[in-house]
């Protein structure tokens, strides 16, 4: 019997050490509001995935963090591409793109998200990178999921 009980405590604490650097998406409807209208924050550094011209999503990263993940590309923060980028965002099905805040696993806001897919993975690594994966629709007919 204590075999068992040592495997599923050992098993609970790789589970808890693997949730320890994740960070998660706050929905925030004045944001959502702000993005509709082409007034995102300005005080972050932004990326955008999938396609240059119908994106799958843009995030912002504060400017203390570094944006790791790869298949981001910079945008600058005060163009007409981050506006475009923003009102092109790829459609998925007939949801509306919104906007949320990007949570470090201490809810302190390391940056914001915005697309139509409304989850993604959010992780912490050394020296305050960021790793926010880009986000994918999720597998509705059983086969594999292809993003433009």
């Amino acid at each position: 019997m204590k075999i068992w009980q040592t495997i599923v405590l050992l098993c609970m604490g790789i589970l808890a050490g693997c949730a320890g650097n994740s960070g998660h998406l706050k929905f925030s409807p004045e944001l959502t509001r702000d993005f509709g209208e082409g007034r995102p924050p300005p005080e972050y550094r932004y990326y955008a995935t999938g396609r240059e011209n119908l994106p799958n999503a843009v995030i912002g990263i504060d400017r203390k963090y570094q944006q790791r993940a790869r298949f981001w590309r910079e945008i600058d923060a005060g163009s007409e591409d981050l506006i475009r980028a923003i009102q092109n965002v790829f459609p998925y099905r007939l949801e509306s793109p919104r906007a949320s805040y990007l949570l470090s696993p201490d809810g302190d806001i390391i940056g914001v998200f915005w697309s139509v897919i409304y989850w993604t993975n959010v992780r912490m690594g050394k020296d305050n990178d960021v790793y926010v994966l880009p986000p994918r629709p999720p597998d509705t007919d059983g086969g594999e999921t292809i993003i433009p």
